[in-house]
C-alpha cells in the first residue's frame, strides 16, 4: 500500500518500499496486539518541535490519502485542527461531531462519512463510552467506511491505563456493535530515515520501531486501530 487511496483499512499483500517525507504521534510505548495484521508507519518528521502533536499534518494527510478518495467524507468526534486541514487540502468534505445534537441535526447532510476518526481514551466530554462511539459510527458512516481509534497508552512503568486494557474495553463494545477490527497500526515518529511503511509486521518489529530513541531521546509514537461493519469485505 502506498499513499494512494484506498478504501480497505486492511493491510497489502507485499511489503512497500520506504518512501520520503513529517507526522506528529504521542509519545506512548506500545503493547502491540497481534491477532489482527500489524502495520509500521515510520514518519520522518525533520521538525522535532513538532512531535507529540496530535494527528499532526503528515499523519493526518497519510490517513485521509489511504481510507478516502476525493469527495468524499471525513467525520472526526474531537474537532481536530490538522484532520480539517488535511481534508480540505485533498479536496475532502470535513464533519466535526462533538456534541450528540449534530447527530441528527437537520442542518446536518445526510451523506455518510468513509472515514470516522476518534481518540482514546477521550480528551472532550462527549462521547465518552466505547459503546456510544461505536453506535454514533453507525449513524453516520458509510457501508464501506472504516472507523480508526487512535489510542494512547501508558508507557512501561506508568500507572495509566495500558494498550492491553484499552483494547479490552474497546474490541468487546466494536464486537457488539457490529465492528470487526482489523488492523493495527503503530504510527512512530522520526528523524532522518525518511517514510517507511512496513505491513505485515512482527510484533517485535512493531515494538521495536516505538522503542528506538530516534528523536532525541525519546520516540513519539501512537497506535491506531481500524474497524469495519461486521459483512463488509475487504
Amino acid at each position: 500500500m502506498t499513499a494512494q487511496s484506498n478504501r480497505s483499512p486492511q493491510p497489502p499483500d507485499h511489503r512497500p518500499a520506504p518512501t520520503s517525507g513529517p507526522a506528529a504521534t504521542g509519545d506512548d510505548s506500545p503493547d502491540v496486539d497481534s491477532v489482527v495484521p500489524i502495520a509500521v508507519w515510520r514518519l520522518d518528521d525533520q521538525h522535532a518541535s513538532e512531535l507529540g502533536t496530535e494527528f499532526a499534518s503528515r499523519l493526518a494527510r497519510r490517513l485521509i490519502d489511504i481510507y478516502t478518495d476525493p469527495h468524499d467524507i471525513v467525520a472526526d468526534f474531537d474537532g481536530d485542527p490538522h484532520l480539517h486541514d488535511a481534508a480540505h487540502d485533498a479536496a475532502r468534505s470535513y464533519r466535526a461531531f462533538t456534541s450528540p445534537m449534530q447527530l441528527t441535526d437537520d442542518d446536518t447532510p445526510r451523506s455518510r462519512a468513509t472515514l470516522v476518526v476518534w481518540r482514546w481514551p477521550r480528551p472532550t466530554a462527549w462521547p465518552t463510552r466505547p459503546t456510544t462511539l461505536f453506535a454514533a459510527c453507525h449513524l453516520i458512516m458509510a457501508r464501506d467506511g472504516c472507523v480508526i481509534a487512535a489510542v494512547r497508552s501508558a508507557e512501561p512503568g506508568q500507572t495509566h491505563t495500558s494498550h492491553a486494557e484499552h483494547t479490552a474495553l474497546l474490541l468487546p463494545a466494536a464486537e457488539d456493535a457490529g465492528f470487526r477490527h482489523v488492523l493495527q497500526i503503530v504510527a512512530v515518529g522520526g528523524r532522518d530515515s525518511g517514510d517507511q511503511f512496513v505491513y505485515y509486521a512482527t510484533s517485535d518489529e512493531a515494538a521495536q520501531a516505538a522503542s528506538d530513541p530516534t528523536t532525541g531521546g525519546r520516540v513519539c509514537h501512537i497506535d491506531l486501530l481500524a474497524f469495519i461493519p461486521v459483512g463488509r469485505h475487504g
